[in-house]
């Protein structure tokens, strides 16, 4: 494998590939990190590094309507689908009831009351409300999960992207003291 920056297509993807991911890395081993990349490298690719990541910053960052505006984009979701959901059962609700009278005014002679009843408690609305509530609770779950996994993955990719700034930032000035120090 080629460890060379001008070689890679990814600069976080090279900078992990070459120095190890920085997740969870205490400020010693960040320290050494810069003063690993601030010797490995010259202060024009740290600048063209700086340059890339910021730019994927700025692109993948917080831009994204949805990121940005999830819990609306949420409340919209879950408004849409109860009010077709319900709309869908008040329609075949009231089907029924229709064809159930129908059947009743057709045939009057020969159904008794008692039959009429029991018709009727077949309609009764309380198991359908149940079943589409629990379809939209469950719509609304995966729709959240789902939000909060784009969420998580996203802030995760630009807490690293940050980082590097951070110690290319440090590299960079590490670099600049360096030979202000051997100029005078």
């Amino acid at each position: 494998m080629i460890r060379n920056f001008y070689h890679s297509k990814d600069t976080i993807k090279y900078l992990e590939r070459r120095y190890g991911c920085i997740k969870n890395n205490a400020i010693r081993d960040d320290i050494t990190l810069i003063k690993d990349i601030s010797t490995q490298h010259s202060l024009e690719e740290l600048h063209m590094m700086k340059r890339r990541i910021k730019n994927s910053l700025l692109y993948n960052g917080d831009e994204s309507y949805i990121s940005n505006h999830l819990q609306p984009t949420l409340l919209g979701y879950i408004v849409s689908i109860s009010t077709l959901s319900i709309s869908v059962m008040t329609v075949y609700s009231n089907w029924l009831q229709g064809l159930f009278t129908k059947t009743i005014d057709l045939n009057k002679e020969e159904i008794e009351q008692k039959d009429i009843t029991e018709l009727f408690n077949l309609l009764e609305p309380s198991f359908l409300f149940t079943v589409v509530g629990l379809v939209i609770v469950v719509f609304f779950i995966i729709i959240l999960l789902g939000g909060w996994l784009m969420y998580k993955k996203k802030n995760q990719k630009t807490s690293i992207a940050t980082h590097y700034v951070i110690i290319i930032d440090e590299a960079i000035m590490n670099i600049e003291k360096d030979t202000l120090k051997t100029s005078e």
